[in-house]
């Protein structure tokens, strides 16, 4: 390590720009990554809430009513929820907000859970005003006599549960409602909205088999009713490539790019300061591929030199709570930093390459 540091530190001024520069290209290409990485566990979360058998209604009603009869509700097998279009005013927050409506729950319902339950999952929430929120949403509860409240469309509600995923944020923005545990100020509220998506799921039975009962139930209750019904196969479309544009992956890329062309800026510094060593050593008879071979191994040290106080001050930040969670090691991301050291080294030796190679060996013995 001693040797290491002397070897490297024996040029300070092209060390420092190349040390500063290397930590620049680190903290875009851990940005990216870590960007990647939580767009493909929100993926993975989509994924694993999505049923075996699944069947999207889109509503249109023909007049202010609640349609959704006793018959409907006692639907005995799988799930059915609202999971669109259903909007109430979120006092606290100051912002209407969509919520997702549980209106049969004969199955485990997909939605993950930090702590708590799902509305309606228990016999005590039948009749009260309860609710589960993501993540998120909880930073905007008011705490009374020990337990968490939210305002939704003038009416407190308990949290009884906190939506959330230990590897995204796909269920840190989602409220969820039952709609046996709803107050009659939110259910006349919400018999207003016009339109609104119903998800029938079941990961135990062929959906389509219900789909007549609901048909004939929404219908008996607004005959003016449409319908369109659609049965879901597969997993849908990604959601990743939609994840990385609304966190800004394109500017993150821009970066990454300025600072990978500034490393040919860098180069020539680095160049001039190794100029006279490379001048001698060519002179006693050093081959271009010796030279170029040193001056590789010299900057992938003050790379790794890099990584390695990068690594250090950005966990530190971390825990003292002035970062997130940027750095997760997998196999994926080592490969990414690997390859980075080394298409940053090559690119930082394209100008000194060329050179080195016209180096007249003949006229440095004679000028010298």
């Amino acid at each position: 390590m001693r040797r290491l540091l002397e070897n490297v530190l024996r040029y300070k001024k092209s060390f420092v720009f190349v040390l500063i520069g290397q930590i620049v290209i680190y903290i875009s290409v851990f940005g990216i990554l870590n960007l990647y990485n939580n767009a493909e566990n929100r993926e993975k979360d989509r994924i694993e809430s999505i049923y075996d058998s699944r069947i999207e209604i889109d509503l249109y009603k023909s007049q202010e009513k609640n349609i959704f009869s006793e018959d409907f509700l006692n639907i005995d097998r799988g799930n059915i929820v609202v999971t669109k279009g259903l909007s109430l005013s979120f006092s606290e927050q100051g912002l209407p907000n969509i919520v997702d409506l549980v209106l049969v729950n004969n199955e485990e319902l997909p939605y993950k859970l930090i702590k708590g339950h799902i509305p309606g999952t228990e016999e005590s929430d039948i009749g009260r005003n309860v609710v589960a929120i993501g993540r998120d949403k909880l930073k905007y509860a008011y705490e009374e006599n020990g337990k968490q409240y939210i305002t939704l469309a003038t009416t407190k509600y308990e949290v009884v549960g906190v939506l959330g995923s230990n590897r995204s944020d796909f269920w840190d923005y989602k409220i969820v409602l039952n709609i046996h545990c709803i107050s009659d100020k939110t259910l006349e509220s919400i018999n207003k909205d016009s339109d609104f998506k119903l998800e029938l799921g079941s990961n135990n039975i062929d959906i389509f088999d219900i789909y007549k009962d609901v048909y004939v139930s929404l219908k008996s209750e607004d005959n003016g009713l449409n319908l369109e019904s659609n049965k879901v196969k597969g997993l849908g479309e990604s959601t990743v490539s939609t994840t990385l544009n609304r966190t800004g992956l394109a500017k993150k890329l821009s970066v990454a790019l300025f600072c990978f062309c500034n490393c040919l800026v860098i180069s020539e510094f680095f160049f001039i300061e190794h100029r006279k060593e490379l001048e001698i050593e060519k002179t006693l008879g050093a081959s271009n591929r010796f030279v170029i071979g040193k001056l590789f191994t010299r900057y992938v040290e003050i790379s790794a030199i890099a990584l390695l106080l990068f690594l250090i001050v950005t966990k530190a930040f971390e825990k003292i709570g002035l970062l997130s969670n940027i750095i997760r090691v997998s196999f994926i991301n080592v490969l990414v930093v690997f390859a980075t050291i080394i298409v940053i080294a090559i690119l930082s030796l394209i100008y000194p390459y060329v050179k080195v190679v016209k180096m007249d060996v003949v006229e440095m013995r004679t000028r010298r």
